[in-house]
């Protein structure tokens, strides 16, 4: 077992590798990731990569995993509080192996919570050409030797409320949508909120996740995926937002939070404010949009919030 003064800042620690066939790209995809380069060989080659992709949540969750079996399996890990960064670099097209690395990068020590630290850690995944495919800034909790923290305490501690309070504050009201309209990049106005309906937590499709991407560590704990909460998160404003917008691919998620867990059987509720809305020189029939996006389960607990940035087409530029 690894504690917190054992961490060895800097050291690369090659956690496993993976890869996606066709049939799991899409099938993650239908349950969290609802965009049609995604799902539909036709829908991607109209996107910038030009054929099926798996989601980047998907290579996000399967590498958190590996990370969670090997490296943080082995040490005092409490939990995490959310990551600063997940970057896509390059597509995961079916079949491309990845090799994912890990790495302690920084260790804050906590005045409220003596004996714990906050360890910034960099996953890197790269194929097998030396390509970087993806990018991850975590946020660990990892306790010294001797130290039982109180770990309700600890997570309450570090709840989204003020987040809630803050998206709210920023929002210049809400937009309601043609039930069939298609949005363009025009269709995005800065501060404008959006609401979403609840999405249902089905008990059999909470269990096939925890199934694929959940890790156990070497005491037998079994150490829950945090990346469920923004793949959920994706899957709850997809109805709404994604599946209507005519979108071709983003870079990524930035300052992920996952203050509380979801369970089978909750009821999420999602919000999505734009934040910045911009055409791209280099790409004149696109634009670039900037997303803040907050989930809420029925007890109006946040369980995610994060920030999306997304390439949008304009109207005269959409074949579809």
């Amino acid at each position: 077992m690894q504690y917190l003064e054992d961490l060895r800042l800097g050291e690369s620690v090659v956690c496993g590798t993976f890869a996606f066939n066709e049939e799991e790209i899409v099938e993650f995809a239908r349950q969290h990731d609802p965009h049609p380069f995604h799902l539909d060989h036709a829908a991607a080659a109209q996107s910038i990569f030009e054929r099926l992709t798996a989601s980047g949540l998907q290579s996000a969750c399967a590498a958190r995993q590996m990370v969670l079996q090997t490296v943080m399996g082995r040490s005092r890990f409490l939990g995490s509080p959310g990551a600063m960064r997940m970057q896509l670099h390059s597509p995961v097209y079916p079949g491309r192996e990845v090799r994912v690395t890990h790495s302690f990068e920084s260790i804050e020590h906590l005045a409220r919570w003596p004996g714990i630290g906050l360890v910034t850690s960099m996953t890197r995944g790269v194929d097998n050409a030396g390509e970087l495919v993806i990018t991850m800034s975590h946020l660990s909790w990892v306790a010294s030797r001797g130290v039982q923290p109180d770990l309700d305490r600890l997570r309450m501690d570090t709840t989204a409320s003020a987040c809630l309070g803050a998206f709210k504050a920023k929002a210049t009201g809400g937009l309601r949508l043609d039930a069939d309209a298609r949005i363009h990049f025009e269709d995005c106005v800065v501060g404008a909120l959006y609401q979403f309906g609840e999405h249902m937590v089905e008990p059999a499709d909470y269990d096939k996740f925890c199934r694929t991407f959940d890790a156990v560590s070497e005491d037998g704990t079994t150490l829950r995926n945090e990346w469920y909460g923004p793949s959920l998160g994706i899957r709850t404003l997809g109805d709404g937002f994604w599946l209507r917008a005519a979108a071709v691919g983003g870079t990524g998620l930035d300052l992920i939070r996952w203050p509380n867990p979801i369970h089978a059987g909750d009821r999420i509720h999602g919000e999505m404010r734009i934040t910045e809305a911009r055409p791209l020189r280099s790409r004149p029939h696109l634009g670039l949009v900037k997303s803040a996006c907050i989930c809420t389960n029925q007890r109006g607990e946040v369980v995610t919030s994060y920030e999306v940035t997304t390439f949008i087409r304009k109207r005269a530029s959409d074949p579809g």
